[in-house]
């Protein structure tokens, strides 16, 4: 049976300002059957938009339903709407929703309104803001429309970092220099094991 999972990919992006490179990581959701499924769904979809990246971690999460308010339209909007975490109770069980919103306060209002016509009655609990970029069920076809808007948005920015990163080409994974060394000559390199203990900030919108 198909159930929702979190997926953590890690990888490097060359900062065009600084010309330095960043550790980046990004959180996505997506319903699947195993955890193999997880996996290779991440390596077909992320692989156009990003030649070299790593699963880092795929845990199964727990939630009821997935509410796109609309189709993410960026001719129309400047950045696409975030996921927040709704928790709500019921009579006799509790729920966590995802919804999108721009803030907690719409978040809240726009799920209170859908579960209004349930004519059920709840309580929202708690409404917090994710770092998830985008949510994939390949049977839901507003969800998949979202999901390769989000991707096209991101798209320019990729292009130009993988553009300047062609220039610094090495063997060995190139990260910032020290800048209180004195060795002012350009990125300096590390192992892929020492790769795979630095720790990227989760990318947000913002």
């Amino acid at each position: 049976m198909p159930a929702w999972y979190k997926t953590r990919i890690r990888f490097r992006q060359l900062d065009i300002e600084n010309n330095k490179y960043k550790y980046i990581s990004e959180l996505y959701l997506q319903r699947a059957e195993t955890f193999a499924d997880v996996e290779h769904q991440m390596q077909t979809e992320l692989a156009e938009r990003l030649k070299d990246f790593k699963v880092k971690g795929i845990n199964e999460f727990k939630v009821a339903e997935c509410v796109l308010h609309h189709v993410f339209d960026p001719e129309r909007e400047t950045e696409p709407e975030e996921w927040y975490l709704c928790k709500v109770e019921f009579s006799d069980f509790k729920e966590q929703i995802l919804i999108t919103a721009t803030s907690v306060v719409e978040a809240h209002s726009r799920l209170e309104k859908k579960l209004k016509l349930s004519k059920i009655p709840f309580t929202i609990k708690d409404v917090d803001s994710t770092k998830i970029l985008g949510v994939f069920d390949f049977e839901n076809e507003a969800l998949m429309q979202d999901y390769q808007a989000r991707v096209g948005w991101m798209e320019p920015q990729n292009q130009r970092a993988e553009k300047q990163k062609s220039k610094h080409q090495e063997e060995q994974i190139p990260i910032p220099f020290d800048e209180k060394s004195d060795d002012k000559r350009g990125p300096s390199t590390i192992t892929e094991e020492e790769f795979d203990k630095i720790d990227g900030d989760v990318r947000p919108y913002k």
